[in-house]
């Protein structure tokens, strides 16, 4: 479980085990332990499970608003 840089901005991502790849994706009003069931039994079956984070969730930041242009 660590941070990884997307666009110059934290985002949280997990990834359990090893092997043929799988990405969770969290809903709305959710963050990655959304998952904490489902990646652990993922990742014991031989896949690399991948969740990461969608801004302004739990552990990721929410981005900064782009500025408004004329």
């Amino acid at each position: 479980m660590t941070y990884a840089e997307v666009g110059g901005l934290p985002t949280w991502h997990e990834v359990h085990g090893e092997g043929a790849p799988v990405v969770l994706l969290h809903g709305a009003f959710a963050g990655a332990s959304s998952w904490a069931a489902q990646a652990p039994v993922l990742a014991g079956s031989g896949h690399r499970v991948h969740v990461p984070e969608r801004r302004g969730h739990a552990h990721t930041p929410t981005c900064p608003a782009p500025s408004a242009t004329a």
